[in-house]
């Protein structure tokens, strides 16, 4: 995914965990988070819950992306957005 990201022009910072971003200098300078709702320790729901209570997740939207098999699911709002294709590995 980093690599995705840093194709597009962008800075990529990778992190094991919610609670490592969290404790990050990245915090605060952080323009797009791209995380998984099933993350080991908190989990995507509740580090969006974490940014909301800190007031830090209104930079522009969120995006929320469920697996439905073959398919993935998309929902929210956003300033701006990134179109393609993304191919995950199968399990």
């Amino acid at each position: 995914m980093s690599s995705l990201v840093r194709s597009l022009g962008y800075e990529a910072c990778l992190f094991a965990s919610a609670e490592a971003f969290l404790a990050s200098p990245h915090l605060d300078d952080t323009s797009c988070l791209i995380a998984d709702i099933q993350m080991p320790g908190m989990n995507g729901l509740d580090l969006q819950s974490e940014l909301h209570a800190r007031q830090l997740s209104k930079r522009g939207g969120e995006l929320f992306c469920e697996d439905r098999g073959t398919r993935v699911g998309i929902g929210g709002t956003a300033v701006t957005y990134v179109e393609g294709t993304l191919q995950l590995p199968d399990r």
